[in-house]
């Protein structure tokens, strides 16, 4: 019985794989749209809560951001699952909140 054959580690080296490097290539193009997105979405919720300070409004609105998640999934044509991008959201929603706070807490 023959043993395992020689495996060619140069020829296992996904950063040498031309396929590997297209795909990373175009996944990093989309992760900068995505920090473009977040920051602008961050910005954007930092004005909304410098409104909401002035007029005595509560910075945050549980059935908004419910409605938001809701309306988010009925436009879903996936991979996404539901539950991850209710998850997703979620998480997005804290961090904008938590990041509009720290900006407004930052001297002008």
């Amino acid at each position: 019985m023959a043993g395992p054959l020689p495996v060619d580690s140069q020829a296992m080296d996904a950063t040498q794989d031309p396929v590997v490097a297209s795909y990373r290539e175009r996944i990093s193009a989309v992760d900068d749209e995505i920090l473009d997105a977040v920051n602008r979405r961050v910005t954007l919720v930092a004005e909304l809560h410098k409104h909401k300070r002035e007029q005595g409004y509560p910075m945050r609105d549980p059935a908004r951001e419910q409605t938001l998640i809701e309306k988010l999934n009925t436009t879903n044509t996936g991979p996404l699952s539901e539950q991850r991008l209710a998850d997703l959201y979620r998480l997005l929603l804290e961090i904008c909140t938590s990041e509009a706070a720290r900006l407004a807490d930052r001297p002008t």
